[in-house]
């Protein structure tokens, strides 16, 4: 997955949790469409939008995680760990 600072920027997404999609999705095999790969597309199709109408940067907003933010990286990167193992074996 191509890195784009766009989407990290806009500071409405959990950095963490991004990493763990974009480590999840690397690890499916096959070709196929499946959730992962739509919220790729749809991060994908966003970082677009960004980049075509400029938007400005958030400055000076507190972004910092929370207990909460850290949490959900954690139950989201089992879903995504187990979703693609589960669909990789039955891919075979």
């Amino acid at each position: 997955m191509k890195e784009s600072a766009n989407i990290r920027d806009i500071g409405v997404f959990n950095n963490n949790s991004l990493d763990v999609l974009a480590l999840n999705w690397k690890r499916a095999e096959g070709v196929g469409n499946n959730q992962l790969d739509e919220v790729v597309s749809w991060l994908a199709s966003l970082d677009n939008f960004i980049q075509s109408k400029k938007l400005p940067k958030l400055d000076g907003i507190n972004l910092s995680n929370t207990l909460t933010d850290y949490y959900n990286t954690f139950e989201g990167a089992g879903y995504g760990a187990l979703y693609v193992l589960a669909r990789n074996v039955f891919k075979r």
